[in-house]
C-alpha cells in the first residue's frame, strides 16, 4: 500500500473512531490485535460494529510518522486529532507522545511539540524520562531555556522517588543543553541535580593546597557543566592564593578507540572555547589520565567571575534606586497637590 494512500485510511479511521467514541465507551469492546493494519481495521468502520478501545497502538504510531515527515499541511491535519486524543479519558502510551514530539521536532515545530507535552501533563497522564528530554530537545534547539529550566524541574519533583527516571532527565536534558551551546542553562541543571542527590558531585578531593575533580561517570555534556560549576564553588571566594587543579578525566579505557581519553580532549576544548579567560590545560607528568589546570588562567578566570558577578549587582542596585526616587518622587508630588 502506498504510504499517501495508508495516511488516508489512517485519518479515516481516526475521524471516525473519534466520533463514534462516546458509543465505544458504552459498547462492548471488540478485542483486536495490537498490530491491526489500518484497511483491516477500516471494515469493522464500515460494518458499524462497536470499536475496539484503545485503538490499536500500530495506528497511532503509524500516523504521527507519516505525518511527521510529509508536508506541513499534513501535521497540521493530524495534529488535532492527536490533541482531542490526549483529551479523552483513554488509556495512551508514552510512545505515542514521544512519536509526535519526535515528528513535530523534525519539523521544527517546537511551540506545537511544548503544547501537545503540557496537555498531555495537565491531563494527569504519566511521561517517560525520554518525552521529558525530547520536549527538551526542540526547546533547546530554539533556545528556550526558561521553558527547560521550568519542565525538568517539574518532572524531577514530580517522579523524585524514582531515580532512574530523574537521572535519566537530567542527563539528557544536560546533554541537548550542551549540544546547542547553552551552557548557562545545562549548568544550572547540574546544579540542581547535584541538590537533589541525583546527580554526582565534581569534586573528589580539596584542601588548602589543591583541588581534585572526578569525572568518572560523567559524560561529556554533564562534564563541562561540572567543571564549571566545580570551579565557582572552589574559588566562590575569590583566589584567595589559588589552589593546584587537577582534573580526572580517565585514560579511555572504556571509550570506542581503546586507550583514547574522550574526555580529556573534550574538557581541554571546553576550558579553551566555552570558558573566559580562557583556560590552558595539559596532562599531569607520567598520568595521561589526568589533567592540570594552568594557575595564571585559572586566576585571571576567578577574577572575571566576580568582576562580572559585581556589575550585575551594581546593575540591579541601580535599578533599584531608580525605582526608589521614583517612588518617592511619586508620594512627594501627591502630598503637593
Amino acid at each position: 500500500m502506498e504510504e499517501e494512500e495508508r495516511g488516508e485510511i489512517i485519518d479515516e479511521v481516526l475521524e471516525e473512531w473519534l466520533k463514534r467514541r462516546g458509543e465505544v465507551e458504552r459498547s462492548s469492546i471488540l478485542a483486536l490485535e495490537v498490530n491491526t493494519s489500518p484497511s483491516i481495521f477500516s471494515q469493522f468502520l464500515k460494518s458499524r460494529l462497536p470499536l475496539p478501545l484503545p485503538l490499536p497502538l500500530s495506528l497511532l504510531t503509524d500516523h504521527c510518522t507519516i505525518k511527521g515527515t510529509s508536508s506541513k499541511s499534513d501535521w497540521l491535519k493530524g495534529l488535532p486529532i492527536a490533541l482531542n486524543l490526549i483529551g479523552t479519558n483513554l488509556k495512551l502510551p508514552t510512545s505515542l507522545l514521544k512519536d509526535i514530539l519526535n515528528s513535530l521536532r523534525m519539523d521544527k515545530q517546537w511551540e506545537w511539540g511544548l503544547q501537545v507535552y503540557m496537555e498531555w501533563v495537565e491531563r494527569g497522564r504519566g511521561v517517560s524520562s525520554g518525552n521529558v528530554v525530547s520536549v527538551c530537545a526542540g526547546l533547546a534547539e530554539s533556545r528556550r531555556t526558561e521553558e527547560i529550566k521550568v519542565i525538568v524541574k517539574e518532572a524531577t519533583n514530580k517522579y523524585k522517588n524514582d531515580q532512574e527516571f530523574v537521572k535519566s532527565v537530567y542527563f539528557g536534558a544536560i546533554t541537548k543543553c550542551h549540544l546547542h551551546s547553552l551552557s548557562t542553562t545545562s549548568d544550572y541543571l547540574y546544579s540542581l541535580g547535584v541538590k537533589q542527590g541525583s546527580l554526582p558531585w565534581v569534586i573528589k578531593e580539596y584542601n588548602d593546597e589543591e583541588v581534585t575533580f572526578d569525572l568518572h561517570g560523567f559524560n561529556i555534556g554533564l562534564a563541562g557543566c561540572g567543571v564549571r560549576v566545580g570551579l565557582r564553588e572552589v574559588f566562590r571566594e575569590g583566589w584567595g592564593g589559588g589552589r593546584r587543579v587537577r582534573i580526572i578525566t580517565g585514560r579511555g579505557a572504556n571509550s570506542r578507540v581503546k586507550e583514547e581519553p574522550v574526555l580529556r580532549s573534550k574538557v581541554m576544548d571546553m576550558l579553551i572555547e566555552d570558558v573566559y579567560p580562557p583556560i590552558v590545560s595539559w596532562s599531569e607528568v607520567g598520568n595521561i589520565g589526568v589533567l592540570v589546570l594552568e594557575e595564571k588562567g585559572v586566576k585571571e578566570w576567578v577574577e572575571w567571575e566576580r568582576e562580572m558577578k559585581g556589575r550585575l549587582f551594581r546593575k540591579a542596585g541601580g535599578i533599584l534606586g531608580n525605582v526608589e526616587e521614583r517612588l518617592k518622587s511619586s508620594i512627594k508630588n501627591k502630598k503637593n497637590e
